[in-house]
């Protein structure tokens, strides 16, 4: 065994270990000390990757079951809402339309579009990723197509690995990523996770009833961030528009294959606008649609491709949303919902917001994103019931605190990419401290009185 496997299960053991303390000494029951037991060794392998981490994600489920912390139903719950589903549903799009090349042909368009200097580089990405977002859930899936050009314009470029520039655009790749959940739930696994686990639980949020209360808020926060990563880059005079535009003229025109895809993906659209008319959860639509990429006629997909799918990341969230389940098998929920039953409780205000914010941010420290959201949303849509209209506040609030990456290791996107080698732990670090404070600015001042408005019927 080298040291660094060693250390990692070390780390995992000291880690298992201090939870088992601290259940001791707070006198935890027995079902609340297992399930705290083996969560923490589950997230401790996720952060370290002691182990495969969908790997982890699949044998999750049945740990829980053999260790009695909840039913076989409990726990497997998620297959039978909609949230893998639509991830599935995500992956043979994302799998089509890198296939058909209509993926890098929408990145390459926005990109030839931003222009040649880094800050109008950082644009073109940012345009690129609502582009895409609204078609592909699935994080990994865009990240795969984004490391592709990224790595590519720094390759070009020369570019050091680990300089300021190149860990900027980077940075700016995963801001591409991330921000645009903030206008579509459906653009990220978190949000998708975070609306479907409300529905469970008894609030039901539509598309386009998110689009209208996160559209504006969202948007600014996209271009603010931009803006605060324009400040934070060097001042660079490279040319960029040279790498983009050949990579761009070389796609030639668009061939029947990329219109059949276009195609299939307006219908994706048209189903996501239309959902408060035709009341079917965006999930099941998304695997339908997908399905007709294999239809004769259109043929975008064949039957080898299935044996392509990268079905992992769906056993990965089952299994995180596997940890919502067995909390709530275990009572964890409730003991959440009392130790924050004051602070939530009543019609959101400001304060409340901006506590329910701290409480993503802070989660976001100690669990990945998508173990944070299934732990927490159940015991904020309690809350956010009990407060009437404006307890959707609550929920969209903890998300713009879950989207604060500190750590890569919170967001697979971001340690995909640092893994990749051209991003500077510093600068990362650097950068995402000043994120958290822009991001309670933008929350304080722009989300919060919309919502506020928006939710009062005014």
């Amino acid at each position: 065994m080298s040291k660094k496997i060693f250390y990692k299960w070390l780390f995992c053991a000291i880690t298992v270990g201090l939870v088992l303390i601290i259940a001791l000494l707070m006198g935890w029951p027995d079902k609340i000390v297992v399930f705290s037991l083996i969560t923490a060794a589950a997230i401790s392998f996720w952060i370290t990757d002691a182990l495969p981490g969908t790997l982890v994600g699949m044998i999750l489920p049945p740990v829980y079951i053999v260790c009695q912390v909840a039913t076989p139903a409990q726990v497997l719950a998620p297959w039978a809402a909609s949230m893998c589903w639509l991830v599935l549903g995500g992956v043979i799009l994302s799998t089509m339309m890198d296939k058909c090349g209509v993926s890098r042909r929408i990145a390459l368009w926005a990109l030839n579009k931003s222009g040649a200097s880094l800050k109008r580089l950082f644009w073109g990405l940012m345009l690129a990723g609502f582009l895409i977002a609204p078609f592909v859930p699935t994080a990994m899936g865009k990240a795969a197509l984004f490391v592709v050009i990224l790595g590519g314009i720094c390759s070009t470029l020369q570019l050091q690995p680990g300089s300021r520039e190149a860990s900027c655009i980077f940075i700016c790749g995963l801001l591409a990523l991330a921000c645009p959940k903030f206008l579509f739930f459906t653009a990220s696994v978190d949000s998708s996770l975070l609306i479907t686990t409300a529905r469970q639980h008894g609030m039901d949020v539509g598309w386009m009833q998110y689009f209208i209360a996160n559209a504006i808020p969202g948007l600014i926060y996209a271009i603010a961030c931009v803006l605060l990563l324009i400040l934070f880059a060097p001042q660079s005079g490279r040319d960029f528009g040279a790498y983009v535009k050949k990579e761009y003229n070389s796609l030639g025109p668009m061939n029947i294959r990329e219109k059949k895809a276009l195609g299939v993906l307006g219908l994706v659209t048209l189903a996501m606008l239309t959902d408060s008319w035709h009341g079917l959860d965006i999930g099941w639509l998304i695997m339908l649609i997908s399905a007709l990429c294999f239809m004769p006629g259109i043929n975008l997909l064949a039957g080898r491709d299935m044996a392509t799918l990268p079905l992992g990341i769906v056993f990965f969230i089952a299994g995180c949303m596997s940890i919502g389940s067995a909390a709530y098998a275990a009572g964890i929920d409730r003991i959440i919902i009392e130790s924050t039953a004051e602070m939530f409780q009543g019609a959101p205000g400001m304060g409340m917001l901006l506590e329910a914010f701290l409480a993503g941010a802070g989660m976001s420290l100690g669990f990945t994103t998508l173990p944070a959201v299934s732990t927490m949303t159940p015991a904020l849509t309690q809350s956010a019931l009990a407060a009437g209209p404006h307890g959707h506040a609550l929920l969209y609030a903890f998300l713009y605190g879950a989207d604060q990456y500190l750590l890569p290791y919170v967001f697979a996107p971001a340690l995909y990419f640092y893994a990749y080698g051209y991003m500077n732990f510093k600068h990362y670090l650097g950068y995402q401290g000043l994120k958290l404070v822009l991001s309670a600015i933008i929350l304080i001042a722009v989300a919060m009185p919309w919502w506020l408005f928006i939710f009062s019927g005014k």
